[in-house]
């Protein structure tokens, strides 16, 4: 509910003199939205997987933003999981960064990416941490 500044004492009035509360009688928008955004959507520019989106394609990929909203995550397959174990694995090793990433042929960055992508999917790292060796 929005009400306007000019409107603000009137409802302050109301309150103070006859303890009511008339919010209804000095909203200004009435529970509506001007159908603004339809009409000028193309304009916008608004893009979508790296390509213009028409008005419909937003409101598909809205409306599957609202329904994963509290959704469970998909589920890793069993290749993805074995990589990121592997990867994780080898991102441990205890040697210097420097020397493991010299000798895998990879860059710091890359070793430092694959040590965090475990912490994305908490069930598999509390399932390595429980089964790493002492």
């Amino acid at each position: 509910m929005y009400i306007r500044k000019k409107n603000l004492e009137n409802l302050y009035n109301g309150y103070r003199f006859g303890k009511k509360r008339l919010y209804r009688k000095y909203k200004a928008f009435y529970g509506s939205f001007p159908e603004v955004l339809e009409r000028y959507f193309d304009k916008m520019g608004v893009y979508i997987n790296g390509k213009i989106a028409s008005y419909n394609d937003y409101e598909n990929e809205k409306d599957k933003g609202i329904l994963s909203i509290g959704a469970e995550s998909p589920k890793l397959n069993k290749s993805d999981r074995k990589q990121i174990e592997f990867k994780y694995k080898v991102a441990s090793i205890p040697l210097k960064m420097d020397d493991l990433a010299k000798h895998l042929g990879v860059s710091k960055m890359t070793l430092s990416r694959w040590k965090d992508k475990i912490y994305e999917n908490d069930e598999l790292y509390a399932e390595l941490i429980e089964n790493k060796p002492t």
